[in-house]
């Protein structure tokens, strides 16, 4: 019996993860964003673009393939010494991002400019509007505050150096990740980090979305630093190290935990997969999982009473924006955000007002989706969320 359910389990988990990157993969080669040469639709264009990207392409090709002294060259750098160049690239590309920062800095409006602009003004009725709407902004705000009173500055070029430093921070602990479990592919983790990194555009925006990244980062490195030792006090404070890191994770945004949901579902359904359960095993396990829940409810209990307690910016908490606002607003339109949604929270006055609409309107939207309208819905919200990094 325990065995077909570990089956079963293992069989859904690949089912769903061929169903949703296969969706993905599809809906990025279809996208309009894709569109090789004119686009009519949004009259644009990727002709020049094109041309250049793959003449270079087929430029770099040509001169591996037709000179032997270029290929050795290339071997030699990228594949023999691989480690050394992978980290010189790496150095390279934190220089470059640095440079391209200092020089492209642009306000972003939005939360993080609802965020910088009260560290300067905290006092400014709007602002207090802001936060007492929207109190699940409260702790990157006061995260925010403390690095400022640390470096006593509080410009947007400050946040976007930080917001690199936060970038870099998750490659670092990604690519020490794969390392960890096999370190054969240091040099490709690396490379592979470099090239997505190097086109991203979000090192300018200093908000919750960028600066999760190396919490969860880090939360995977110790939970897979955790599976390599055998001591049990090792693993015990390294897995203490996880639940503060993803305590730490959900206080910036809640959303970015699903990774350790998930660790936790692949956990439980390993305790199908033997056959004989030693006594001492269960035992060793239980005192695992008891310290996790232990480390991460006191951070979370100490957490939360400095957010109720801060003195930094006035709020009303009557004001405040409930959780399921965001899954009402989540099935709406295409899923994204929903200004009429946004707009009606500001007009309720009380929290309670805000539940039972909110609630109402997510069974309405529910309701007038059906069964098979929403699995339709999800799947398209599978390919917006994944679409182009724009989150549009």
């Amino acid at each position: 019996m325990k065995k077909k359910i570990f089956s079963l389990g293992n069989a859904t988990i690949l089912i769903l993860f061929y169903l949703l990157f296969g969706v993905t993969y599809l809906s990025a080669i279809l996208s309009d964003n894709f569109t090789i040469g004119d686009n009519l639709k949004r009259g644009t264009t990727t002709t020049l673009g094109l041309l250049v990207f793959i003449s270079i392409i087929l430029l770099f090709m040509s001169l591996i393939y037709f000179l032997p002294k270029v290929k050795k060259a290339v071997v030699f750098v990228f594949k023999q010494h691989k480690n050394i160049t992978s980290i010189g690239l790496f150095v390279l590309l934190v220089l470059l991002q640095f440079l391209f920062v200092t020089v492209f800095h642009p306000k972003i409006g939005w939360d993080p400019s609802a965020l910088i602009n009260t560290l300067d003004h905290v006092d400014d009725v709007n602002n207090r509007a802001y936060f007492s709407l929207n109190s699940n902004n409260l702790p990157i705000l006061l995260f925010m505050s403390s690095l400022s009173n640390v470096f006593q500055l509080k410009t947007w070029l400050f946040f976007d150096y930080l917001t690199i430093v936060m970038v870099d921070l998750s490659i670092i602990f990604s690519v020490a990740t794969s390392y960890m479990i096999d370190r054969r592919y240091f040099a490709v983790s690396l490379y592979i980090h470099i090239l997505v990194f190097g086109f991203f555009p979000w090192i300018v925006i200093p908000y919750t979305d960028t600066w999760v990244l190396p919490f969860v980062s880090a939360f995977l490195f110790f939970y897979f630093s955790a599976k390599k030792v055998t001591k049990l006090w090792q693993k015990n404070i390294l897995m203490t190290l996880f639940a503060l890191l993803v305590c730490g994770t959900y206080f910036i945004k809640p959303s970015a935990i699903i990774p350790a949901i998930a660790i936790g579902l692949i956990e439980a359904l390993s305790l199908f997969k033997e056959k004989r359960v030693l006594l001492s095993e269960v035992l060793k396990k239980t005192s695992t999982v008891l310290i996790v829940m232990f480390s991460f409810i006191c951070l979370y209990t100490i957490t939360q009473n400095k957010i109720e307690h801060q003195t930094l910016i006035h709020v009303n908490r009557e004001r405040s924006i409930p959780a399921v606002h965001f899954m009402n607003m989540g099935i709406s339109g295409d899923g994204g955000y929903n200004a009429q949604d946004t707009l009606k929270m500001g007009e309720l006055a009380t929290k309670s007002e805000k539940i039972e609409y909110s609630k109402q309107m997510y069974v309405k939207r529910l309701k007038k989706l059906g069964v098979i309208g929403y699995f339709h819905f999800i799947i398209q919200k599978q390919i917006n969320n994944t679409a182009d990094g724009s989150f549009a």
